[in-house]
């Protein structure tokens, strides 16, 4: 309760809290490693019971490390608290981070998120994000997800808006360079893939 206590340089760290009562935000947490390239590492929080996409689809937050005061100011007080309702609130250089939504009814998208590292050799980071409740093939089959850390801005444009709110259903958009990332689907019934 004491992490975004006032100290002589800010605060000693921040509170991050779910944007709506029963999301279970922080249910997984992880570093992202450097997603945006500026040598400050990002975090990731899952919210596995959030209903972007549908009842408890589940989300994830992707927060940039150097952009945190700019998310803890997005609600007008600067406090040391983040809504993560804000994660993508603009900024100067693009978002302060992303919002990642579930694509059905009952995914639980985000109950495990971890950095891949950097699987594409591109030198950014990349992310891994499970959905163990989709049906991709089967009831309960799970999903995971892996985002390019480049190519975030190609997912979010994938449904037509640049707003930092990412559909995974984009996750395997094509870019310039190939896809933006891909989208891995349990083989069976209740195999719960991406539950970590």
């Amino acid at each position: 309760d004491n992490a975004n206590e006032t100290t002589a340089g800010g605060f000693a760290g921040y509170q991050f809290i779910g944007a709506e009562a029963g999301d279970n935000a922080g249910v997984s947490v992880s570093s992202a490693g450097d997603i945006d390239g500026d040598g400050i590492a990002d975090l990731l929080i899952g919210a596995y019971g959030a209903d972007g996409g549908g009842l408890q689809s589940g989300e994830a937050y992707l927060l940039y490390g150097a952009d945190l005061a700019l998310a803890d100011a997005a609600d007008g007080s600067a406090d040391g608290v983040i809504d993560l309702d804000n994660a993508n609130e603009t900024t100067a250089g693009g978002f302060a981070g992303y919002q990642f939504i579930g694509t059905e009814l009952d995914d639980r998208t985000g109950r495990s998120v971890s950095s891949a590292g950097d699987v594409d050799g591109d030198g950014q980071a990349d992310l891994l994000i499970g959905a163990y409740l989709a049906d991709g093939d089967g009831s309960n089959s799970g999903e995971a997800y892996l985002l390019y850390g480049a190519d975030l801005a190609a997912a979010d444009l994938a449904d037509g808006s640049a707003d930092g709110v990412i559909d995974l259903d984009n996750a395997n958009e094509t870019t310039a360079g190939g896809f933006a990332g891909y989208q891995f689907i349990g083989t069976e019934l209740d195999d719960r893939t991406g539950r970590s």
